[in-house]
């Protein structure tokens, strides 16, 4: 069974596991929106930049990935303020954050690690950041197109919000603006663009997310199979994706940032996982 093949059934696994287990739509005791899962199937990759162009994404490695379940989207101001309002999570400006849908933005680690622990409190899972290579898996979905979905710098806009002709004059210092245009020049709601292979969305642009791994400057001596790399520089994460500020250069499915995980930025933002196998998940629901 090839990738491209997993991946189709990826959908209707999750679709079953939804129908079974109710998976993201209200935490089982407390009544909550939790974010919606999405099942990702286990498999291998090819991590990193194969062209060797990008020396903070080499040496491109073998990467096993076991299955997990990841958010379909970020998670967004309405979902995090629901925290907030039980008062275990920190409340947080409003400016970039002027929409219930918008990804969440503004957060420490600290604050992140609050909600997932919070979240975990009230769905009965582990929530967690997704590794970087569980990241970077997610964002190929089984394929070798540059920005995930696509290898068209054109066809990016349908998909990501990122930097391109409307808003290269207010960002252009970053990098180079796409040829295209997304119709947003700063945040975007989730769910605005198309998902890629996996049903996932704004994987790329929007705002970039922060990983569970601690920052290396390249992948010598990183796990292969998986996990989080939990040695380097640990106060500082590594952070995928790129953002509505970011260009050519800087949303690629291998390109790698950092963020001290004491900062707060306005363009960063995270998505949920957590470790499961869908068989398990079924047979919760269902008496083999």
């Amino acid at each position: 069974m090839n990738f491209k093949t997993i991946i189709k059934l990826s959908c209707v696994f999750t679709w079953f596991a939804l129908i079974l287990s109710g998976c993201g739509s209200t935490a089982k005791n407390s009544g909550i929106s939790v974010p919606r899962m999405v099942y990702i199937p286990s498999g291998h990759m090819v991590q990193g930049d194969l062209s060797l162009r990008n020396e903070l994404a080499t040496p491109p490695r073998n990467v096993k990935v076991d299955e997990f379940f990841i958010s379909e989207t970020e998670v967004t101001f309405k979902q995090y303020s629901e925290c907030v309002k039980q008062r275990a999570c920190e409340r947080i400006s409003t400016a970039s954050n002027s929409s219930d849908y918008f990804p969440v933005t503004g957060l420490s680690f600290e604050q992140v690690e609050k909600y997932l622990s919070w979240l975990s409190d009230q769905d009965g899972k582990s929530y967690r950041l997704p590794s970087e290579s569980e990241w970077e898996y997610v964002a190929r979905a089984g394929n070798e197109f540059v920005y995930g979905s696509t290898a068209s710098e054109r066809s990016v806009c349908q998909f990501a919000n990122v930097l391109d002709a409307a808003s290269k004059d207010e960002y252009s210092v970053r990098s180079t603006a796409f040829d295209c245009d997304d119709n947003y020049t700063e945040l975007a709601e989730v769910k605005t663009y198309l998902p890629n292979a996996f049903g996932l969305f704004g994987v790329i642009g929007n705002a970039s997310e922060i990983t569970a791994d601690c920052w290396n400057k390249n992948y010598e001596g990183a796990p292969e199979d998986g996990s989080a790399w939990e040695s380097g520089d640990c106060e500082t994460s590594v952070v995928r994706g790129g953002s509505y500020k970011d260009g050519i250069e800087s949303v690629s499915v291998f390109h790698r940032s950092f963020v001290k995980r004491t900062e707060r930025r306005d363009d960063v933002g995270f998505r949920v996982a957590y470790s499961e196998s869908l068989l398990n998940k079924l047979k919760k629901k269902v008496d083999f």
